[in-house]
Formats: C-alpha cells, structure tokens, sequence
C-alpha cells in the first residue's frame, strides 16, 4: 500500500507506517524468514528472496525459477519477475520465451513504466525484453 513502507531485515519483514516512521511500535513484523530482497505487488502483496528461495505472502512459492536471481519486480501484465524468469501466479516459474538460455546468468530483473523488461547478466550485459 502507498501508506506504508516495508523493510527487509535478519528478523523478517516489517511494515511501517509512512505517516508515523519514526515510532517503532508502529512496526508490526511479518512471520520472517532473514529476507534478502522484498517486494510489494500490485495486489498488496509482499514477495520476498531468502536463502535462494523465492516466497509469495511468506509462503514458499510453488516451482522455483532455476537461479532465484535476488531480484523481483512486476511487468504491466501482472507477472513478477525474478531475474529472468516469470510467473503469473506465483506457483509456476517459466523462463519465457525470447530470452536466451545462455550461461551467462540474469542477475537482475527491472521493469520500466513503459512495459520492458531490462535483465542484467553475471557478464554486464543488459538484455531488454518486452512483447
């Protein structure tokens, strides 16, 4: 929500209220699992990276990408992305097609206003998808 901010830390993930930050009862924390990357959806959910697993909600998602990039970010047809893989629905990872299957690995996965998809790879290239 544009209301709060949300923070990853080695206890879990917490939940601010922008309004308030400087209250630290204001935190109310989400079962953690030592996040290393957070993320909030356009449904107000928080997906989060920890120990090379991707979770949807605090619960683990379904088939995992095959390199859990420490990445996530939504395209404007509502699929998250972590690295370069996608999902839809949060149980099934597919790495779509488009996107070579090199191996030189997608690091990073950041989506522009305008709809494409930049990925970042282990050698420094920048990839762009889009359909």
């Amino acid at each position: 929500s544009e209301d709060y901010l949300y923070l990853a830390t080695t206890t879990g993930i917490y939940e601010c209220d922008k309004a308030d930050p400087q209250i630290t009862t204001a935190f109310s924390e989400y079962p953690g699992n030592n996040p290393q990357s957070i993320y909030l959806d356009t449904d107000n959910q928080i997906w989060s990276i920890a120990s090379g697993k991707v979770y949807k909600a605090n619960v683990l998602s379904g088939s995992q990408p095959g390199y859990v990039a420490n990445s996530l970010d939504q395209d404007l047809y509502g699929r998250i992305w972590c690295g370069g893989y996608a999902t839809e629905d949060g149980f099934e990872w597919e790495n779509l097609s488009g996107i070579d299957d090199t191996d030189d690995e997608i690091v990073e996965s950041l989506v522009s206003p305008e709809g494409l998809v930049y990925l970042r790879s282990t050698s420094g290239c920048l990839y762009v998808w889009g359909k």
